[in-house]
């Protein structure tokens, strides 16, 4: 069986194409992830809601870092996702890095202007304007400083999976998710759940977050190096 070309990262920042071979593929569907992520968590029975949660960890955030797992899993193809992992780092407001190392090392970093996404085995690097490329995205609402309701229709969605979950949905005409669920425990963001507009499921999964450690801003500069071809969109 063949499987669709994972567009995750396309549509999360709006034109910067991954290559296929950044994903792996696995059989584990999320269901079978819930109970660990449930236990990571450590939520208590009773807890504040997703909104409450979601206010208190964007309250005072200034910088992020977290190991991730990235679940594609595409209608039509039963429970088989597509996965990658790394480390992702933020620097409110305006900077993020996402570290992809297995299976095949890539970057993507906003440096406050554009957004690179550099593929060392591909030898290409491709860049868009930060502005355009992060309209919609959870990534926006986590860099960015704009009040959330000015961005997204907010609704509660109770608990599950030993998660307190918010349901947000974009304003913006043509967005590039139809809906974004984010999973919170402990005033932590533990999960993502993304549906885009081929729906395609996409899944991020955080472990090990730490808030506000302190971050070096060299992490978030890029020049290409000499020799690669670069693309802009």
């Amino acid at each position: 069986m063949s499987y669709p070309t994972p567009l995750p990262l396309f549509l999360l920042l709006g034109g910067l194409l991954l290559a296929p071979a950044l994903f792996a593929t696995t059989t584990e569907p999320f269901a079978e992830r819930s109970p660990p992520l449930a236990a990571r968590a450590g939520v208590p029975p009773e807890k504040p809601s997703g909104h409450a949660q979601l206010t208190a960890f964007l309250q005072d955030l200034r910088t992020l870092q977290a190991d991730f797992q990235q679940l594609i899993y595409a209608p039509g193809y039963g429970p088989t996702a597509n996965s990658a992992s790394g480390t992702f780092y933020l620097q409110r407001p305006r900077r993020f890095r996402w570290d992809y190392q297995a299976p095949n090392p890539q970057q993507i970093i906003a440096d406050g202007i554009s957004v690179w996404h550099y593929d060392p085995e591909l030898e290409q690097v491709r860049v868009q304007f930060q502005a355009i490329a992060l309209r919609g995205t959870p990534t926006r609402l986590l860099m960015s400083e704009e009040p959330l309701e000015e961005l997204f229709t907010l609704e509660e969605q109770g608990e599950r999976d030993g998660l307190a979950w918010i349901l947000l949905t974009p304003k913006e005409e043509e967005p590039k998710f139809r809906e974004i669920e984010l999973g919170f425990a402990d005033n932590l963001l533990q999960a993502i759940r993304m549906i885009d507009p081929f729906d395609q499921t996409i899944w991020f999964l955080f472990d090990q977050l730490e808030k506000n450690p302190p971050l070096d801003r060299q992490l978030f500069r890029f020049q290409p190096p000499p020799g690669y071809d670069v693309f802009e969109f």
